[in-house]
């Protein structure tokens, strides 16, 4: 008998579940019941700016993340009382993968309430959606809802050039950065920059 198809090999809402993590770690009192009330509200946020029903089957792409994420600032205000903001550093299509890497962990350091929204692909053409918390010399720690739930990519294995036969091929100008206190991040971004440039 064939294995039977989980949760996420037919859906595309890993997004949905990039943010929701995302959120899990900036308020780690998010527990079950209340990521269901999250994931609710994003449902019902893709459905408001029209995202439904093809984003169930194709997934999202950075600009939808961005079209969800005021959905998200709102929901956070309101349960737990701080703001989000939000923007899509990298532009540069030429970037090589050591400058993003060392770019990601400083973005990541200026302050810990900061994740990214990684859109990567595992040696094919499907992009999958994570959240990365940390950035060491050898790794980018994530929180992964793919079946194969990593905790982990090795930056020796990653290349931002599609043309790589690297593992994992990350796509810097879809990477989103998310954070929920202002002060440090005020003076060298906008908030809300999630435009394509």
């Amino acid at each position: 008998m064939k294995r039977p198809w989980q949760q996420g090999h037919l859906d595309g809402l890993c997004g949905v579940y990039a943010l929701i993590n995302g959120m899990r770690f900036f308020e780690p009192t998010i527990d079950e019941e209340m990521s269901l009330l999250l994931f609710s509200r994003l449902i019902d946020g893709m459905g408001e700016v029209g995202l439904l029903p093809r984003s169930l089957w194709r997934g999202l792409t950075a600009s939808d993340v961005c079209r969800l994420l005021p959905h998200l600032h709102e929901f956070m205000r309101m349960r737990f009382g701080f703001d989000l903001m939000w923007e899509r550093p990298f532009r540069d299509r030429n970037i090589r993968t050591h400058t993003f890497v060392q770019r990601l962990r400083s973005l990541l350091m200026l302050e810990r309430r900061a994740v990214a929204l990684l859109a990567w692909s595992d040696g094919g053409a499907c992009r999958h959606w994570s959240t990365a918390h940390r950035v060491s010399r050898q790794r980018i720690y994530i929180l992964d809802s793919g079946p194969d739930i990593l905790t982990q990519l090795a930056i020796s294995h990653c290349s931002v050039s599609r043309r790589s036969r690297a593992r994992y091929i990350i796509e810097p100008r879809n990477t989103i950065i998310v954070w929920s206190d202002a002060k440090r991040y005020a003076s060298r971004s906008k908030p809300y920059a999630c435009e394509e440039s």
